[in-house]
């Protein structure tokens, strides 16, 4: 597996400059986690990096788990049950 590297020094949304790397994430601009093309990558600081995990909907786009794609929306509407969600997260 390769590791993933900050495309930039700065946060792309507010323009933090951190004095290392490590408060920097790398964020997936579609929100798909398994689009690993360098394209598809955007440094963000920690903060802008929740902010746009929540505000685009990125945390209820589509996972793989156990080699299957689930659809978290469907989770957070309630159609998936109780113990279908714990064997998921598990």
């Amino acid at each position: 597996m390769t590791a993933i590297v900050c495309p930039n020094d700065t946060c792309d949304r507010c323009g933090f400059v951190p004095d290392d790397k490590y408060p920097l994430d790398v964020d997936h601009i579609d929100g798909e986690n398994s689009n690993n093309d360098p394209d598809n990558y955007m440094t963000l600081c920690a903060n802008c990096h929740r902010l746009k995990t929540m505000i685009e909907g990125d945390h209820l786009k589509r996972i793989t788990h156990g080699g299957s794609r689930v659809d978290t929306g469907a989770i957070a509407e309630g159609g998936v049950s109780t113990r279908e969600k714990l064997r998921l997260v598990n």
